[in-house]
């Protein structure tokens, strides 16, 4: 049976090329990919329109890529919603660095027994295009509370729990669990 392809024919072989320099190592992850920081750069962009939905992304892109430490730029509901990721046991601590237009935290996530994940899922509700406001008695539970649903008020930044202890309601900015 003959062949379906022609035969190559007049194609001129490939030389070395000796006044290049030979790859030092092959292509692929850098060694210790799943250690270090997630961003090392010091200065960040301020120009972001959700910075509550940028520090959840931040901080589920190290988890899923298991980095112990990432660097978020700083403000105030940043602060009061790690301060409650932190208390409620989902990162191990978190300190801010730098000064200046420069300041940042560096946040140490929190992993259990063979690298498990403390954080299994984050989730942005309230944005900016369409806000979620909830009345004391509708405060959401996840997943049959063994989640949290963080919440701000007009008595500061909450979880659910707390919110329903205090009998009053807010705006859901986002689901932990």
């Amino acid at each position: 049976m003959s062949s379906m392809w022609p035969v190559a024919s007049g194609v001129a072989p490939v030389h070395a090329l000796s006044h290049l320099p030979a790859r030092a190592r092959a292509c692929g992850r850098a060694p210790g990919g799943d250690e270090g920081l997630m961003v090392t750069r010091a200065k960040f962009s301020s120009n972001v329109s959700d910075p509550i939905a940028d520090l959840l992304t931040r901080i589920r892109n190290a988890n899923l890529a298991y980095k112990d430490q990432l660097v978020v730029p700083v403000s105030n509901q940043g602060r009061a919603l790690l301060e409650i990721l932190r208390a409620e046991g989902y990162i191990e601590s978190f300190e801010p660095e730098g000064s200046g237009v420069e300041k940042a935290f560096r946040i140490k996530l929190r992993y259990g027994r063979g690298r498990q994940r403390a954080i299994t899922g984050l989730k942005r509700v309230s944005r900016p295009g369409r806000r979620i406001y909830t009345r004391r008695g509708e405060l959401p539970r996840v997943l049959g509370g063994l989640g949290i649903a963080i919440v701000t008020t007009s008595r500061g930044v909450m979880t659910d729990r707390e919110a329903a202890r205090r009998g009053i309601g807010g705006e859901v900015l986002a689901y932990v669990w």
